[in-house]
């Protein structure tokens, strides 16, 4: 069974994973067979990857409710999928940036592009403790975006 890409998704690398089975990078996420059908994680909705060389362990770290908190990849060979992986998050990463809000708490302010997309997806991530209902953390939240967005000339646009 051959993974489900899209029909302009470029195949950028390929392992054999542990159990038999597939893992597939391409220019916009990686394909992995999960028990009987295909699991895609978008680069975009990856906040790390970490390879474990010596247990042959590809582990990805989801950064939106949409994905797995974490996913674990044995793989028999890793070929240069490891390589890209990492390549395709740092390139979806455009802002990851922690701003304070009220002085004791803050929030990560985080943007990432997805190929083909038009613009930017941003997402804010607050501390414990402070109240996204709250109309002072509201406007500390907005003022915090327009200046990260000033500073880093990041806006809606994707590059």
């Amino acid at each position: 069974m051959h993974a489900p890409l899209e029909p302009d998704e470029r195949l950028l690398a390929v392992a054999r994973a542990a159990d038999g089975g597939l893992a597939v990078a391409t220019d916009r996420a990686l394909h992995h067979r999960h028990e009987r059908s295909w699991a895609r994680l978008g680069w975009e909705q990856v906040d790390q990857v970490r390879w474990d060389d010596q247990r042959h362990v590809l582990a990805l770290t989801g950064l939106t409710p949409a994905v797995a908190a974490r996913t674990l990849l044995r793989l028999a060979r890793p070929w240069d999928l490891p390589a890209v992986a990492s390549e395709r998050v740092t390139w979806a990463r455009v802002v990851d940036q922690r701003v304070w809000l009220n002085g004791r708490a803050g929030a990560r302010i985080i943007a990432r592009r997805a190929l083909g997309q038009p613009s930017v997806s941003w997402l804010v991530i607050l501390e414990r403790g402070l109240d996204p209902a709250d109309p002072a953390v509201r406007a500390a939240l907005e003022s915090a975006l327009t200046d990260l967005r000033a500073m880093t000339g990041v806006d809606e646009a994707a590059e």
